[in-house]
């Protein structure tokens, strides 16, 4: 139980530091809406479910990903130790670059909703 809390405070902390990071990517033309044109609103406690190759959803800044379909490509870089988990640091770097572009582009299409803060 104290390992999850400790994790779900460091998501929450990363999340707040991310959000300088969010703001670069946000017009990258992330889209992420459902049937009506809303954002899926997904918890710490949902992304944490998804920690299996098999069902992988990985957190970005404050997006998340179901890259599933993405893991299954072996000549796409591999983030299975990601899954269920906040993957910001491995995607995108502190100082933001072409590759960390490149690499949030290749999963963009995966993007499934937005963490909700404090969840």
């Amino acid at each position: 139980m104290k390992k999850k809390f400790i994790f779900a405070v460091s998501l929450v902390v990363l999340f707040a530091v991310s959000f300088g990071i969010y703001q670069i990517f946000k017009n990258s033309g992330n889209s992420i809406t459902q049937n009506n044109g809303t954002a899926q609103e997904i918890t710490i406690h949902e992304l944490m479910r998804h920690n299996s190759v098999n069902d992988c959803w990985i957190l970005v800044t404050s997006s998340v990903y179901d890259i599933t379909p993405f893991l299954q490509n072996k000549s796409n870089p591999d983030y299975s130790s990601d899954c269920g988990t906040d993957a910001t640091k491995k995607i995108i770097p502190t100082t933001p670059n072409n590759e960390s572009q490149k690499r949030l582009n290749a999963i963009n299409q995966y993007n499934i909703g937005i963490i909700v803060p404090g969840s």
